[in-house]
C-alpha cells in the first residue's frame, strides 16, 4: 500500500515539474499557431489544446474503466474463498471437497474472464485515446504548417512541448506506465 501511495506522490511531483518547465516553452512557441482549422485565430491555442484533450481522456478512461475496481474486489473475493476452503480442508476432511472446491474454482475462473474482458476494451480505449492524441497537434497546426509558417525544427520543439505538457497533465496514466515497467 505504502508503495502504490509513493508511486502516487512521485509521479505527480514528476508530472507538476514537467508541466512548470514544458509549459511556458509550449506557450511561446505557440504563438507561431495562430489559425486553427474549423475555429479560426485563437491565441496559445495549443496549451488550450492539451488541456482539454488531458480532460477528455481522463473522463473517457474514467467512463470506460469504471467496472474495473469492482471486479477487481470480486476477483480478490472469490480467490480468498477458495484458498479459505482449501486451507480449512487441510485439517478438516469434511472441508474442501471435489464438488465445492470446483464451484469456487469455476467463480474464479468466470471473474478472471471478465476482468480480462474489461481490460481489453479498457486498454483498447486507452492506447486508441493516447495515439489520437499524438496526431491532434498536427492536425492543430495545419494552417501554419501548409502556409509556411514554422519550419520543420520549430515544428519538432512545438510537437516535443506538447506531448510533455499535455503527457504530464494525464499523470495517472504515467503511474500506470511506471507500474508495468
Amino acid at each position: 500500500m505504502f508503495k502504490i501511495v509513493e508511486g502516487l506522490g512521485v509521479s505527480l511531483l514528476r508530472s507538476i515539474f514537467t508541466l512548470a518547465m514544458f509549459q511556458p516553452l509550449l506557450w511561446e512557441l505557440s504563438k507561431k499557431v495562430y489559425q486553427v482549422p474549423f475555429i479560426g485565430q485563437v491565441d496559445h491555442v495549443l496549451i488550450y489544446v492539451a488541456i482539454l484533450t488531458s480532460i477528455v481522456g481522463t473522463v473517457l478512461l474514467a467512463v470506460v474503466g469504471v467496472k474495473l475496481p469492482g471486479l477487481e474486489f470480486n476477483n480478490q473475493k472469490a480467490e480468498a474463498a477458495l484458498r479459505k476452503e482449501l486451507v480449512l480442508g487441510k485439517d478438516d476432511e469434511t472441508r474442501a471437497q471435489p464438488k465445492s472446491v470446483k464451484e469456487l474454482f469455476l467463480h474464479v475462473r468466470a471473474n478472471y474472464v471478465a476482468i480480462y474482458q474489461h481490460y481489453l476494451y479498457f486498454d483498447l480505449t486507452k492506447w486508441s485515446y493516447l495515439q489520437l492524441s499524438s496526431i491532434i497537434p498536427y492536425v492543430v497546426m495545419v494552417p501554419t504548417i501548409v502556409g509556411g509558417v514554422i519550419t520543420l525544427g520549430v515544428m519538432q520543439q512545438i510537437l516535443r512541448a506538447f506531448n510533455r505538457v499535455e503527457g504530464s497533465l494525464h499523470w495517472k496514466t504515467n503511474i500506470t506506465a511506471t507500474e508495468e515497467a
